[in-house]
């Protein structure tokens, strides 16, 4: 089960909200071929956060999955940052990301483990 959470320091209206968290779920769905229906994407509200000595516009993005083969952080790590470049017009070295490969038996759900 992919799980996406973003930590902003910015205010975005409902739209963007579902706009991004539909092309986060694009990303994992196509970078790690996980089903939709197992895909989860959690925008936070905004917070303070402080990134390199300064308060401008930043992202802290945690991406946890079972299975992170290779060089998928790298594809992921491309693709996340122009996702919010793109509906943001944040610079991608705005962007932080932490990828938590866990194992199966580490994730519950519908009563059971993966």
């Amino acid at each position: 089960m992919p799980n996406v959470i973003v930590h902003r320091n910015f205010a975005i209206n409902q739209k963007q909200t579902g706009d991004f968290q539909n092309a986060m779920s694009d990303i994992i769905e196509n970078v790690l071929h996980k089903p939709k229906m197992y895909i989860m994407v959690i925008m936070e509200d905004p917070k303070a956060i402080r990134f390199g000595g300064s308060d401008d516009p930043a992202m802290y993005i945690e991406v946890k999955s079972v299975g992170l083969p290779g060089e998928t952080p790298s594809l992921l790590s491309k693709e996340i940052c122009q996702a919010a470049e793109k509906h943001f017009s944040l610079p991608q070295d705005r962007v932080y990301i932490e990828f938590t490969d866990s194992p199966g038996r580490m994730w519950g759900w519908n009563g059971g483990t993966f």
